[in-house]
């Protein structure tokens, strides 16, 4: 069987390489993340290979894609080592069924994602492919597409994919102050994920649309430009505002506050892999007590590094998730296989700079719409 690897940045642009040189009847086969070629690869980027061939007698087929093609690389994949750890890998994805990897390539079982147990056939191989080149774990996109072959309309079909999906996100609680309780609310995350301007979208939606009393503490003593970015958000909506770096001092500038209806406390941001700065950030916070704990994620962000976030940040007990830079994206793949993964709900979502416009309370169907 003549099998053909190739490379690109995203499923998609991969799965247009396929489509263009081995047209529209070529079945995908596996796929992988490889170390990009060159100096970059070097030192740890990766790109995606996927397998694919026009011989193979499998019926997962692919979609239509009429978008440019961005990158393509062919070479033969016979000439690609079979790691155990990329077999387990692709088990995992549901990508290929093959106990014994020793075996070359046109003789291995090779399990279609699509067919059912009774090999009666794929279940919609178009909405399969695509949530795959949306991001969607393979296991997942079966799931979701497997009760929808006994629909012959498209658009039956999309809109049932669609709440379906939508299910699967849950809502977390948001700003909502009870008469005479304080509500203490904190924000985590890695560096670079839009924390602060987050503080700043909340605290003026409570200031000017709940005209509610609002204080702000930071704990960003790492970075003094952030310290200076929320104080100046601080000053312009006339927000009393404390700068705190050990629990002692936290629980002072809570006192001062304590007139407030809210108190929103913005971090450091922290690379998820250093567990020492998580740890000493939880231990400020429990300080505080804080009625809910934000985990601000970015949407541009790819399933590993939301997966190393989400695990990392565990440390600091988070409620829910704020996903930021809706704006950038045009699919929310990565995100459906984090809240898969991790049942917790998303309360806000925001989709640009602009303050306090550029936040919204995050609804299921919304970010369903994003995918299907």
């Amino acid at each position: 069987m003549n099998i053909k690897t190739f490379r690109a940045k995203s499923m998609q642009e991969a799965i247009e390489l396929v489509r263009k040189k081995l047209g529209p009847d070529a079945a995908v086969l596996h796929s992988r993340q490889v170390p990009r070629p060159g100096i970059s690869g070097w030192f740890g980027a990766t790109e995606l290979e996927i397998a694919a061939s026009n011989e193979a007698k499998l019926k997962n087929r692919l979609p239509g894609f009429e978008e440019e093609v961005l990158e393509e690389e062919t070479e033969s994949f016979d000439d690609q080592p079979h790691a155990e750890d990329d077999n387990q890998e692709r088990l995992i994805d549901g990508l290929v069924y093959q106990d014994d990897d020793s075996q070359p390539m046109d003789e291995m079982a090779l399990f279609d994602p699509l067919s059912t147990s009774d090999q009666s056939g794929p279940a919609n191989s178009d909405l399969y492919y695509q949530l795959i080149a949306y991001d969607v774990e393979p296991i997942t996109a079966r799931r979701l597409t497997i009760e929808l072959d006994h629909l012959p309309n498209r658009k039956d079909a999309e809109s049932l994919l669609r709440q379906k999906i939508a299910r699967m996100f849950s809502t977390g609680k948001t700003l909502s102050h009870q008469h005479g309780k304080q509500q203490v609310v904190s924000v985590v995350g890695p560096t670079g994920v839009g924390k602060t301007t987050t503080i700043a979208k909340l605290a003026a939606k409570a200031r000017f649309e709940q005209h509610k009393q609002v204080g702000l503490i930071t704990v960003d003593t790492y970075r003094i430009a952030a310290v200076d970015q929320l104080r100046t958000y601080a000053e312009i909506m006339d927000l009393p505002m404390q700068v705190v770096s050990t629990p002692m001092e936290l629980r002072e500038a809570m006192h001062q506050l304590s007139g407030c209806d809210y108190v929103l406390i913005d971090t450091a941001g922290r690379s998820p892999r250093d567990e020492l700065q998580i740890q000493e950030l939880h231990s400020v916070l429990r300080a505080a007590s804080p009625d809910e704990t934000y985990l601000v994620l970015s949407a541009t962000s790819s399933n590993k590094v939301l997966q190393d976030a989400v695990e990392r940040f565990a440390k600091v007990e988070p409620t829910a998730y704020v996903v930021t830079k809706l704006d950038e994206v045009q699919y929310l793949g990565n995100v459906l296989n984090m809240v898969t993964r991790h049942d917790k709900p998303i309360s806000y979502i925001t989709n640009g700079q602009d303050v306090p416009h550029a936040i919204a309370v995050a609804e299921p169907l919304e970010l369903a719409q994003f995918i299907v």
